[in-house]
């Protein structure tokens, strides 16, 4: 056994050795790893794929995407033992995001790589909600049916505290560094200050025969943030 853990401990540092940045023809595929914690155990979270290709030896575009939807559905039965009729109520949202960019890196090490960048932000969120023989507020109703689109049900008289439909577009500036420790896998971590502007969607309600509407806005800011930790892999 101490043989084999000598002999691994060898492979390790000769990987490591041998470990090399990116460059010129090099692409590389990389995931944001998100440590969450509570009430369950630890676990990793990956909300995003970014795909870089190497230009030249320092110069490299990059490419981030993430599509996260869900779709839950409430059920409630016309009697107390659950027969007769059934009502639902469907919920709906989705969100995408893209961002290409540019990043410019610097001489580092074989194995650290600095580098400076910038990119493109747009995101797009969707939600609507659907109601069949349901009421949210007493659950089964008869002939009860209504369409949301724009947000989820979730309204206080003044907003909507569910899922908004929404864009947005920004621009952000990067600055980063990648360490491989293999001749193929790396570390990453990256900070960036970016600019924001996001729109709210009309949310429009049908219930029956009535229709109402209530108006989006709109905010706009600037913020600074960054990324975890991102593990990738070269090719």
């Amino acid at each position: 056994m101490k043989k084999i853990l000598v002999l691994a401990q060898f492979v390790a540092i000769g990987f490591a050795s041998f470990a090399q940045k990116a460059t010129s023809g090099d692409f590389t595929l990389e995931t944001q790893l998100n440590f969450q914690t509570g009430t369950a155990p630890i676990s990793l979270f990956t909300p995003n794929i970014r795909a870089r290709y190497f230009l030249s030896d320092d110069l490299a575009a990059r490419a981030q995407f993430a599509f996260i939807s869900s779709s839950d559905k409430t059920e409630a039965a016309e009697n107390q033992d659950g027969t007769g009729k059934v009502g639902t109520r469907t919920q709906k949202s989705s969100t995408f995001t893209f961002k290409p960019g540019i990043e410019k890196h610097f001489a580092g090490t074989s194995k650290f790589s600095p580098y400076v960048g910038a990119e493109l932000n747009f995101v797009f969120n969707s939600a609507s909600e659907e109601w069949d023989n349901y009421d949210p507020n007493v659950g089964f109703s008869n002939g009860t049916k209504a369409t949301i689109t724009g947000a989820h049900d979730g309204f206080d008289g003044q907003n909507y505290n569910g899922p908004r439909g929404s864009r947005t577009f920004g621009f952000n500036l990067i600055a980063g560094a990648d360490y491989y420790f293999t001749e193929a896998i790396y570390l990453g971590g990256e900070f960036t200050w970016g600019y924001a502007m996001t729109s709210q969607r009309d949310v429009e309600v049908e219930v029956g025969s009535q229709k109402s509407k209530a108006l989006g806005g709109s905010e706009s800011g600037f913020t600074l943030f960054t990324t975890g930790i991102r593990l990738g892999m070269k090719f």
